[in-house]
């Protein structure tokens, strides 16, 4: 026998079909699209349920950049469950996403309180410190998270945003140097330049990975652009732009793109991004 209309069932599914999109760029409209189908599928059987409203408001965010509908199931459901770790730290990026970093700041540290055994969770909030411009705050808790979760990639490289907007270059190539294992540094006649070459040859994966759908345009832009090749940068974001990339809702805020700014091509991206 089997039950159709079992809700706790089909919001399975749809958490399911939400962390498929979130991990992987294969297939990954196709993932949303099915989470979204299933969660709007349990609110029809359960109107009160709050976990269907959080995977809508994830695909609203990072997939569609509906970010007035995206607030609105946030809202709904935390009005049912206020105490949901992942809802927090999607609420945080929510406001990172509009550059209101006070409050999200504010959520991202309820979501570790509620959920402090998330790798996502720690790392989500070293990044949005960086986002505040708060670098001396995020390169504290970036080392703390790293810890405890010394292979945490996303948090390792929070730190090295992090040190780097402080001018600690050394202390930043000690910490690629850890990130990808490197034996022995490549010959530069300072640290500046040995951190250039380490994003070369990171490009190279990252352009390979790419090609395999394996990684974001998202990520490709913000090493061109640590790399000061603001073409190539606005480019990939454009690619990013063409992709869907969720991460692109952080775009107004991350320090990674500040070389852009001033660009006309930046402002049209965002432009593209928030008349919505």
């Amino acid at each position: 026998m089997t039950y159709p209309n079992y809700v706790p069932a089909i919001v399975q599914l749809a958490k399911l079909y939400n962390t498929l999109a979130s991990n992987s760029t294969q297939r990954q409209d196709e993932h949303f699209t099915f989470a979204a189908q299933y969660a709007r599928q349990a609110i029809e059987y359960d109107i009160n349920n709050a976990e269907a409203y959080f995977v809508l408001a994830y695909g609203q965010l990072y997939r569609d950049w509906q970010f007035a509908e995206s607030r609105a199931s946030l809202d709904k459901g935390l009005s049912i469950s206020p105490n949901n770790g992942f809802a927090r730290s999607l609420n945080a990026a929510w406001y990172a996403s509009q550059n209101q970093m006070k409050e999200s700041i504010k959520e991202a540290a309820l979501a570790r309180r509620l959920d402090p055994l998330s790798q996502t969770v720690n790392a989500d909030l070293c990044w949005y410190l960086n986002f505040a411009e708060q670098f001396a705050t995020a390169e504290t808790e970036c080392a703390g998270i790293l810890e405890v979760e010394p292979q945490s990639t996303w948090t390792r490289l929070g730190l090295v945003e992090a040190l780097m907007q402080q001018q600690k270059v050394s202390l930043a190539v000690e910490q690629y140097v850890q990130l990808f294992n490197i034996p022995d540094l490549p010959a530069a006649t300072d640290e500046k330049e040995i951190i250039d070459k380490i994003l070369q040859q990171w490009l190279k994966q990252m352009l390979g990975a790419y090609a395999q759908g394996q990684t974001q345009a998202y990520l490709v832009a913000s090493i061109y652009s640590q790399l000061n090749d603001t073409e190539s940068a606005i480019q990939w974001l454009q690619k990013a732009q063409a992709d869907r990339n969720g991460f692109l809702v952080f775009l107004q805020v991350d320090p990674r793109f500040n070389a852009l700014r001033g660009t006309s091509e930046f402002h049209s991206l965002l432009k593209s991004l928030y008349k919505r």
